[in-house]
């Protein structure tokens, strides 16, 4: 897994990708940024919302309740959209 080189030197990237039933986040942020990472339809319905630290660091979450679709997400610091990218659910 690599990690992804965004804005301002933010690296983000989500695995395995595709995903089955369950995802990892791994991040690298600035130490003092607050991080909120959304996940959305491609119809633009948010279905996950979640803060997570500033920092190096990985989130994993469960995708089973996702169905087999394209997901996209956001990494936001202050509202300000930082690291983006898709998520591939299969079955």
């Amino acid at each position: 897994m690599r990690l992804k080189k965004e804005k301002d030197g933010v690296l983000a990237a989500i695995y395995p990708n595709p995903a089955n039933e369950s995802a990892t986040l791994a991040y690298s942020v600035s130490k003092e940024s607050k991080v909120e990472f959304v996940l959305r339809t491609t119809t633009n319905q948010q279905i996950l919302q979640k803060s997570l630290p500033g920092g190096e660091s990985k989130y994993t979450f469960s995708t089973t309740d996702l169905k087999p679709a394209v997901y996209f997400y956001e990494l936001r610091s202050s509202g300000e959209l930082i690291a983006h990218g898709k998520l591939i659910i299969i079955r």
